[in-house]
């Protein structure tokens, strides 16, 4: 059950990621996602919020199962550097989105990647 919930907690940063760099393709096809709705600032907190959960069910993964301390170390410096970067995005100014929110899709993208190889190898 903990990995449905790990992967729940990724899918959504790494959506708002996507809504956010193609936020005027949404909002040209008058589709409402949560950027373009609830705003940028809104979003970039709540992808924050995402990673924490993810960050937390990732490590919680080892009360329900063996893993290795490979698989702790792993994921631990994923969710700090995934963390890290969803933090600078505060800190940017607005013309600057786009490029944080595809940088946070391209490493989510690795997240979801070094979840899977560790999980694996441990």
């Amino acid at each position: 059950m903990a990995w449905v919930l790990i992967l729940v907690f990724w899918q959504m940063p790494h959506f708002y990621a996507i809504a956010i760099y193609r936020g005027r393709d949404y909002a040209e096809a008058k589709l409402p996602v949560a950027p373009n709705v609830s705003g940028i600032f809104r979003a970039k907190i709540e992808m924050i919020l995402y990673v924490l959960l993810f960050a937390l069910a990732t490590l919680f993964l080892s009360q329900y199962a063996i893993v290795s301390i490979l698989y702790m170390a792993t994921m631990s410096a994923v969710a700090m550097v995934w963390l890290s970067f969803a933090l600078y995005g505060l800190a940017l100014p607005r013309s600057r989105d786009s490029w944080w929110a595809r940088k946070m899709f391209f490493i989510s993208l690795l997240a979801n990647l070094a979840f899977c190889v560790a999980l694996i190898i441990g």
